[in-house]
């Protein structure tokens, strides 16, 4: 039953993406999922992988189109309160549906989950808030946010994916609190070649942190590089003195 339940909707919905005919299909739908929900087969949640399983296969032209439906049948509420009070797996379509379908209304649920302990919940939270905002990487404001090795790894496999214009100064987050979060940055910062905060970087550079001072190091070196390979910057100007910590080993 559940299968053919799965079936038929998963018909429907590639019915309104597809046909002229669409009216009859959404009432369909919204007759599907109006019934209520009994301990066996949860409709809207055989639907929320209907729409998640679309959503990973049809083009980005018809995203548009897939979000309005998942709207128009009230989905986005009943996957925000998954993601709020249901078990963890629940959380975790919910995570993925309403990233997917950029539910923006979404955002400051999952936001909460980026100091979770359960780190399967807080790496998806980390994903599904790059996916939604625009400013992919907003929730390191917060100085408490760590970042273990594999979280940094899949960030940085997300940005890979990313305009030019949705990668961040990552300067902004040097100050952070959290040794892990300013080794990400540093490497951000070599990776994307940015030339970062100057006092920033010389401070860095004498970290009590092997790691955090090397990795400034070479981003100091960076910096040079940056600087004098472009003659209309101001930089130029500055005084030689400046620099007197670049003689590295």
């Amino acid at each position: 039953m559940k299968k053919r339940m799965g079936r038929h909707i998963s018909y429907l919905l590639i019915q309104v993406l597809t046909s002229d005919e669409k009216r009859n299909s959404i009432k369909r739908l919204k007759r599907i999922i109006s019934k209520k929900e009994n301990m066996h087969v949860s409709v809207r949640a055989l639907a929320t992988q209907e729409f998640i399983n679309l959503a990973l296969t049809v083009s980005n032209d018809h995203l548009p189109a897939l979000q309005g439906l998942f709207l128009n049948l009230g989905l986005q509420h009943f996957n925000i309160q998954r993601a709020e009070k249901g078990r963890l797996k629940q959380k975790l379509k919910a995570f993925e549906v309403l990233s997917k379908l950029r539910i923006i209304t979404a955002l400051p649920v999952i936001k909460q989950y980026v100091l979770d302990p359960n780190k399967t919940l807080r790496a998806e939270a980390i994903m599904s808030l790059m996916r939604l905002s625009y400013n992919p990487l907003f929730f390191l404001d917060n100085q408490k946010v760590t970042l273990s090795v594999w979280e940094a790894m899949k960030i940085h496999g997300m940005l890979k994916e990313m305009p030019d214009e949705k990668i961040p100064e990552f300067t902004q987050w040097l100050n952070h609190r959290q040794k892990t979060v300013v080794l990400f940055c540093l490497r951000m910062i070599l990776h994307y070649q940015q030339k970062a905060d100057l006092q920033l970087l010389t401070r860095l550079s004498k970290s009590k942190s092997a790691r955090v001072a090397e990795e400034a190091q070479k981003a100091l070196i960076l910096r040079k590089i940056l600087v004098y390979s472009d003659p209309d910057e101001e930089d130029n100007q500055c005084d030689q003195n400046d620099y007197k910590h670049l003689n590295v080993a």
